[in-house]
């Protein structure tokens, strides 16, 4: 996986070992063998911090609710860890703890910004049977260390109980459908009902724009700022205030929506120009013209 930060190399992972690990648990004949297989190798192949190394070790043998208890002993004590894994820190943490389900991946998805990780969506999420916070804590530890996705995603995905392949990424016409269907919705949307739920939704769908191929992003550029700026306005309903719904950039805090949409719009002055919402129109204008004079960067 990209490394998202470096080190001095002090937790190490062996690539040729995880490569090892990958193809002798492929054999078990079930999640649960597999998942605990794999946490039985994993010291083998990196040097984690003492608390997930212990935690790994521990867990195959015992039961769910015993391994939970330790996952999240594991990731409390490792909290310098944690927070570099998670934006939102303890916090985040602890609401996720007391929840479940869909309402675990709410307290996870966007408030720890985990599509970065890029091993699982949040739908998988909210359905996750396996260790999600040690999932969370392995991820950012081989994106620290560089592990390619081949050799990392497969393994993220056991550890957490995702299924065996990452989910298909959506076609060309159903992302921009999905994407205009929401940005839609949004707009309708009075501002006591914008969320953090809703944000992170239309933060997801912005950020899922970069990656589609050139040809697409500029036959779909209206929906791709739309999609943003609505992102933008949900941000500010739900008075979303740290990463990654807000952005440190040259010294000024600025919404990560907005300044999404006003990086489409410093290329194309009809974006704003045909945006119906006033304060929508004003809060990007406004970041467009820091881009033009330089107090922000023109590029993400």
């Amino acid at each position: 996986m990209a490394a998202l930060w470096m080190t001095s190399g002090a937790w190490a992972c062996d690539p040729k070992k995880l490569g090892e690990i990958q193809t002798s648990i492929a054999s078990a004949p079930n999640d649960d063998l597999r998942r605990k297989k794999l946490m039985s190798s994993l010291n083998d192949a990196c040097t984690f911090p003492v608390p997930v190394a212990e935690a790994l070790r521990a867990i195959p043998s015992v039961s769910l609710p015993d391994g939970f208890k330790l996952e999240v002993t594991a990731a409390r004590k490792a909290s310098s860890e944690w927070n570099a894994a998670c934006t939102g820190g303890s916090m985040a943490l602890e609401r996720a703890i007391a929840a479940r389900g869909p309402s675990r991946r709410d307290a996870l998805w966007g408030p720890c910004d985990l599509q970065r990780y890029r091993f699982v969506d949040s739908n998988e999420l909210a359905s996750a049977q396996g260790y999600v916070f040690l999932s969370i804590l392995v991820a950012r530890h081989f994106d620290d260390q560089g592990v390619e996705d081949r050799v990392g995603v497969p393994l993220l995905r056991t550890l957490v109980g995702a299924g065996e392949s990452a989910a298909p990424a959506p076609t060309s016409s159903g992302y921009w459908a999905a994407a205009r269907d929401s940005a839609s919705a949004a707009a309708n949307l009075p501002w006591n009902g914008l969320t953090q739920v809703k944000a992170a939704e239309l933060l997801d769908l912005c950020r899922q724009a970069s990656s589609r191929p050139p040809a697409e992003r500029i036959a779909n550029k209206k929906v791709e700022f739309d999609v943003c700026a609505q992102a933008g306005r949900a941000i500010d309903g739900a008075a979303l205030q740290t990463a990654p719904y807000s952005l440190s950039l040259q010294g000024q805090t600025v919404n990560a929506g907005y300044y999404a949409a006003a990086l489409l719009a410093n290329g194309d002055d009809l974006l704003i120009a045909t945006c119906a919402d006033e304060e929508i129109r004003g809060a990007v204008q406004w970041l467009v013209t820091q881009i033009r004079k330089g107090f922000l960067p023109a590029v993400p």
